[in-house]
C-alpha cells in the first residue's frame, strides 16, 4: 500500500499514483516494457495471482521489475541537472552538477565575463 495522497501539499502528479492502490508510490517498480509503475507490495500481490501487468495485461513476472529511477523536475532545487547560470557571470547556464567543471571557472574574471 502506498502513502496517503493526504499527507501532501497540493497536487499530486498522476504518474506518482500506483494504479493498484490509488495511493502515492511506495517503494516504486515498474515494468520496463510498458513503463507502468506500481507500490512494491501492490504489485507482488497482484504477481502472486496474476502473471500480467494491471494496467495493459502485457506478461509480467516479479523478476521483470526495476526500480523506478529518481526523477526530479527540473525547477527542484535538488535536481542535480537543474539549469543554473555560471557563478562567475559569463551567462552560460549549464547543469547543476556541472557547475563546478565550467570550462570558464579558473579564467580571470574580467576575461570569463567578456569571452562571448
Amino acid at each position: 500500500m502506498g502513502y496517503d495522497i493526504a499527507r501532501f501539499q497540493g497536487e499530486v502528479d498522476e504518474e506518482l499514483i500506483c494504479p493498484i492502490c490509488s495511493s502515492v508510490l511506495e517503494e516504486p517498480l515498474h515494468a520496463p516494457q510498458c513503463e507502468h509503475a506500481f507500490c512494491k507490495s501492490c504489485i507482488n500481490e497482484w504477481l502472486s495471482r496474476q502473471p500480467s501487468c494491471p494496467v495493459d495485461r502485457q506478461p509480467l513476472t516479479p523478476n521483470d521489475l526495476k526500480p523506478v529511477p529518481q526523477v526530479h523536475k527540473e525547477e527542484c532545487e535538488h535536481n542535480p541537472k537543474r539549469p543554473v547560470p555560471c557563478e562567475q557571470g559569463c551567462g552560460l547556464v549549464i547543469p547543476k552538477d556541472e557547475l563546478r567543471v565550467c570550462m570558464f571557472i579558473n579564467v580571470a574574471p574580467a576575461k570569463h565575463k567578456n569571452y562571448w
